[in-house]
């Protein structure tokens, strides 16, 4: 009744000599729900001539958290705080651009069970975007930890993170690192939106702590076990949202 399965007595008897624990989070620390609390179009930068190297980007986003982690400090800085008056409200509006950005990430997340693909579909509907509308996306391409891609009505579409950006050659327009350091910096996971090679959009999404999940964490340590958590998500979100309830 509780959803606990137990092969046999001799695994309930080595229970007892468990002194660590490892979770998984989305789902079991978190709701496994994400939703899109954000979508930052890179041409609302006004900077689609400008590009950087894919892996300056990646070796950017790898520094930056490596020296967050250290010190575990979440002060925006004003360059990243710019980039909250550019994109304002723009996951809730149904400009054309938007529209279309979102229309595509749709046809190639449609179908899929992933959290993340859910977040998204959830995300077009409320912007107008019909399921019944959305073409088949073709020579659909699991990109197992780093993201997905497809083709539709002819366009290359990938969606993905800064792994995704090297892997996929993607040229990455200046601003494209910056709204994902924003998002991330909120505790967001940030998804890239790629079309025909050009990074075009930033997805922000957000999956709530469980409520539960701290009752059960500190019930663990009470009794004590060390407890841990395996997660791919940016640091920033555990700090966040997971951390207080594994403390």
């Amino acid at each position: 009744s509780h959803g606990i399965l137990i092969k046999g007595g001799d695994v309930l008897e080595a229970a007892t000599k468990v002194k660590t624990v490892v979770f998984d989070k989305t789902g079991t620390l978190t709701a496994g729900h994400p939703s899109v609390t954000d979508i930052l179009l890179v041409t609302d930068l006004g900077a689609e001539s400008d590009s950087i190297s894919s892996s300056k980007v990646l070796q950017q986003g790898e520094d930056q958290e490596l020296e967050d982690a250290d010190g575990v400090v979440f002060e925006i800085p004003e360059s990243i705080k710019r980039i909250a008056d550019v994109f304002i409200n723009a996951a809730v509006t149904n400009a054309p651009e938007v529209i279309n950005v979102m229309t595509l990430a749709a046809c190639v997340e449609n179908g899929s069970e992933h959290p993340i693909a859910k977040g998204i579909m959830k995300k077009a509907k409320e912007l107008g975007i019909s399921p019944d509308f959305l073409h088949q996306a073709e020579n659909f391409t699991n990109e197992a930890g780093i993201g997905i891609r497809g083709k539709v009505k002819g366009n290359i579409v990938n969606l993905g993170n800064r792994r995704s950006l090297i892997e996929n050659k993607i040229k990455i327009l200046k601003g494209t690192f910056e709204a994902m350091e924003y998002l991330e910096r909120m505790g967001r996971t940030a998804i890239v939106i790629s079309v025909n090679g050009v990074t075009k959009a930033i997805i922000g999404l957000l999956d709530e702590a469980k409520d539960d999940a701290i009752v059960s964490v500190h019930v663990l340590q009470a009794m004590g076990m060390q407890v841990y958590m395996l997660t791919g998500d940016n640091h920033r979100y555990i700090y966040l949202f997971v951390l207080p309830t594994l403390t």
